[in-house]
């Protein structure tokens, strides 16, 4: 699986080192996965942000017992809990893959070393 559609997602933003790519790729792991897969789910932390190479995938959560549908990822994109990834707290909601997805993974202990 490459990293070619990562690393292009992040030199959109900000330049990249060649070190900084090599140590960012070591940490990274492809994952290839079945329809409905639930990456996260309420009230769990989330651990990991993944980048969808190939798939579609979604995110709701649930208010007064009802689904609220909150955002959708295709190909090309990097699918995160923000607020629960980057400051550790539980999450209020769910991301499901919609198809069988390709996907590459990286944990926050893995972001945290390399930033």
């Amino acid at each position: 699986m490459s990293t070619e559609i990562f690393f292009n997602l992040l030199e959109s933003f900000h330049p990249l080192s060649d070190d900084f790519k090599n140590a960012l790729e070591k940490e990274l792991i492809p994952m290839s996965l079945p329809k409905n897969h639930v990456l996260l789910q309420a009230p769990k932390i989330s651990s990991h942000a993944y980048i969808l190479n190939e798939g579609f995938a979604m995110s709701y959560s649930f208010s007064m017992g009802k689904k609220v549908t909150e955002n959708f990822w295709k190909s090309g994109e990097i699918m995160v809990a923000f607020e629960s990834f980057f400051e550790q707290k539980p999450s209020n909601m769910f991301i499901q893959l919609m198809k069988p997805s390709d996907i590459l993974c990286i944990s926050y202990p893995s972001v945290a070393e390399n930033i």
